[in-house]
Parts: C-alpha cells; sequence; structure tokens
C-alpha cells in the first residue's frame, strides 16, 4: 500500500472515529466528510468503494448492534433504546432488527445472547488498509475540455431506488426533438447538488441526466423541450477511464476509481464537479463488447 494510500485510509477513520463518537445523536454526510477533511462528494464515492457500505448503511448498522448490546446487558425498556439511536419508534426499530439480526429485540432479549451473524462491529485502520490494498490496474488517460451544454431527462435516485433504466427509455424516444444537437452522442451524469444536512441515512439521494450535447441559441441559452432540463459541465481537466463490457459491471469499474487509483494516484487530484458516463461510436449499449468513457474531474498539481 502506498503512503498516499495509508493517507487516505487514515482519514476515512476519522470519519469512523467521529461516526462511532456520535452514534447516539443525528449526524450530518457534512460533519462526517469534515471529518476525513474531504468534500462531502468525493468522501460519499471514496467511502462507499472502500468500505462496501454507504456511511449512512455504516450508522445504521453501527446503531443497531449497539442497542442489541443493551438489550442483553440492560432492562431499559426496548422504546427507550430505540429512542436512544435515533428511531422514531418501536415498530421502526423493531423492523430494522429483525432485518439485520433475523429476530426482533424482544427475542434477543428473552435469549440474552447477541445473535454474532447480524452483529456489526466498529471498523479498525486495519480492516479499511486491507480492504483499500485490492483493485484493478488500469491508468486513465487526462483531457481538458472546454465547458459543455447538455439538455436532456433528469430523474432522482437512492441507493435502494435506481430510476435510471426507465430514464434512459424515456429519453431515447425523445432526444431527436431537442434542437441545435451537436452530434447525438449521449451523456450520463451523476449529479449531487443537494446532499443532504439532515441525519446521515443509507437512502443518499443523487440526480442522474441522460443527456445529450447542444449548441446554444443567440441569446446564449439552450433550447429545452417541455419535460426536459438543461445542464452545463463545466470545463476543465478530466480524468477518463474505460469500461468494457456490460453495463451492469460499470460498478466494478467505479470501485476501482474510488478505491484505488484515487488514493494512490499523484498525478491528479479530485475536484468537485459532477462526472459523467459518455457514450461515444464504440458504445453499443449493454454488451460485451461496448465500451463506456468515465470522465472525473480533476486538478492537475502545476497544471
Amino acid at each position: 500500500m502506498t503512503t498516499r494510500m495509508k493517507e487516505y485510509a487514515a482519514r476515512l477513520m476519522q470519519a469512523v472515529n467521529f461516526m462511532e463518537t456520535n452514534l447516539a445523536r443525528a449526524i450530518t454526510l457534512g460533519e462526517i466528510s469534515g471529518a476525513a477533511h474531504m468534500s462531502s462528494y468525493h468522501f460519499l464515492r471514496l467511502f462507499h468503494a472502500s468500505i462496501g457500505e454507504t456511511p449512512g448503511a455504516y450508522v445504521r448498522k453501527r446503531r443497531l448492534s449497539e442497542a442489541a448490546g443493551l438489550l442483553v446487558s440492560t432492562d431499559r425498556r426496548i422504546i427507550e433504546i430505540a429512542f436512544d439511536f435515533r428511531f422514531e419508534s418501536q415498530a421502526a426499530f423493531t423492523r430494522a432488527f429483525r432485518r439485520q439480526f433475523r429476530v426482533t429485540p424482544a427475542a434477543m432479549r428473552r435469549s440474552g445472547k447477541l445473535v454474532r451473524p447480524g452483529l456489526f462491529e466498529p471498523l479498525r485502520q486495519a480492516d479499511i488498509e486491507h480492504r483499500m490494498s485490492g483493485g484493478l490496474s488500469q491508468e486513465p488517460r487526462f483531457v481538458e475540455r472546454p465547458e459543455t451544454t447538455l439538455v436532456g431527462m433528469r430523474c432522482a435516485n437512492t441507493a435502494h431506488h435506481i430510476w435510471i433504466p426507465a430514464l434512459w427509455g424515456r429519453f431515447m424516444k425523445r432526444r431527436r426533438t431537442i434542437p441545435n444537437a451537436v452530434d447525438g452522442t449521449t451523456y450520463g451524469v451523476y449529479i449531487y447538488d443537494a446532499l443532504p444536512e439532515s441525519d446521515i441515512t443509507d437512502e443518499m439521494a443523487f440526480d442522474y441526466l441522460a443527456a445529450i450535447e447542444v449548441s446554444c441559441s443567440e441569446n446564449g441559452q439552450p433550447v429545452v423541450p417541455t419535460g426536459m432540463v438543461s445542464r452545463k459541465i463545466p470545463g476543465g481537466y478530466y480524468a477518463i477511464f474505460t469500461h468494457r463490457g456490460f453495463l451492469r459491471d460499470l460498478n466494478k469499474t467505479y470501485e476501482y476509481i474510488y478505491k484505488t487509483w484515487l488514493p494512490g494516484s499523484r498525478k491528479a487530484e479530485f475536484i468537485q464537479n459532477e462526472f459523467f458516463e459518455y457514450h461515444g461510436r464504440e458504445f453499443m449499449g449493454d454488451r460485451e463488447d461496448s465500451i463506456t468513457e468515465i470522465y472525473i474531474p480533476v486538478r492537475i498539481p502545476g497544471g
């Protein structure tokens, strides 16, 4: 593991320590990422790629595990324990508890024993370093792009409710109605405009834009058909990663980018802009021989 990867692991550990210290209160993504000295946007991606959980899922599992310990070691009422760990009702606590441990809180209390298969222990830095040490070996190429204007259709998503395939189905039927298209090449843009400042959850939201590039009219604004939106992609340097294969495997390429390449790279630093997928001439849809290019905004030292 490189020195820089160890530094990233240490920063993630600072965020873990913050979450562990504050399990019993409402905590925000901004607070957690601040503990790691990262932007919320890139912390969210790096944590998920490195740990395999969203910060919200980690907090929920740890809260339930701590609650389980109190159930078997104290005689406190179940509703009191539920409130202590940010659950709005005993019913909500019981549902979440059953999903994690496969038993109800009352049943675990009666048994007097912790159900180990569902118990989620605190992460250690050694755990984080181990999870970050694997990965693929792929170097991106770097390009400088001008500002780009896109027009397309947008949808809201969470980790458990993804509407992107349905969005593409609707957009492809209407894309030829967009005026002033440059060449018809499609873009898929991941947008994290409004990361929540409320208590963090594992339902972290993001928007997705299916779009094409357009040229602006004489007034400098694009023509946007009804039911569509426009968005400008900032100009600057981008690291381009090539994904070869099925769309369902895109997450493996993203895992490499955020788990292995980002912490180990000395060529570039990530900046907080949206990233996007570019579907050029070699894009064949959801096929084994299809190529998707992933553009990640970066800062080139000295560039």
